[in-house]
């Protein structure tokens, strides 16, 4: 099965469970794994037919080739949402980088210039190790805060390549008739199902893609961050 070890209940956080009803229209399905274990007074069964969730997955991905094919602002977009509020703090970091570099570098030179004045005798030696403390302080937090902004441009750049590396490969099953064990390997992290209300209760199915959004941190529950 495509989907096989990728879903979890959007209630307990249990990964699904492969689901047999027979005499059903729609026999073969998933259904929450705590359920099929311990029963409904621990959870509802959360049961989804195959067809209607690989229909509703493969019609989400068409949906995201499509935009990937025909938006200009598709790679800007996925960014934007791969990193959240930290887009907005983009331009100020860049900002802030370049003025402490700069600050940094007059430190050096001022530092420079008070061991030649030392040695030449022309300050004296208690305001020199006094200035020398001083200016070696600010070098020192600056380059602590150097440090954690360079750390950010490297989590910035790989946020690019992450959503350059979803974009390619998006673009590689354009066309694709059907879903397939491979595809949903390739692009999904894993979904959550909505409980069943009925058939013709809306139900939600949450989709989290590899790459753009955060990665499954427990395998055995969802919902443990």
């Amino acid at each position: 099965m495509p989907l096989s070890g990728l879903g979890y209940c959007a209630d307990c956080g249990t990964k699904t469970k492969q689901h047999y009803s027979s005499g059903a229209k729609a026999p073969y399905g998933y259904v929450c794994g705590f359920h099929a274990r311990f029963g409904k007074e621990h959870c509802t069964s959360h049961h989804i037919n195959y067809t209607d969730l690989e229909s509703i997955i493969l019609q989400d991905i068409r949906r995201q080739i499509d935009f990937v094919m025909n938006d200009d602002k598709a790679r800007e977009k996925y960014l934007a949402h791969k990193r959240g509020k930290k887009s907005a703090r983009d331009n100020s970091d860049r900002k802030r980088q370049k003025d402490i570099e700069k600050r940094i570098a007059d430190l050096d030179k001022l530092i420079q210039k008070i061991y030649e004045d030392k040695v030449l005798g022309s300050l004296p030696e208690k305001t020199c190790a006094d200035l020398l403390t001083k200016y070696q302080q600010e070098k020192d937090t600056l380059q602590t805060e150097l440090d954690t902004l360079i750390q950010r441009v490297d989590a910035d750049r790989q946020d690019e390549a992450d959503v350059d590396e979803y974009i390619r490969r998006l673009k590689s099953y354009a066309g694709a008739g059907e879903l397939t064990r491979q595809m949903c390997l390739d692009l999904i992290e894993y979904f959550t199902v909505d409980a069943y209300h009925g058939r013709k209760a809306v139900r939600d199915i949450h989709i989290y893609y590899k790459l753009i959004d955060k990665p499954l941190k427990n395998k055995r529950n969802a919902l443990e961050i």
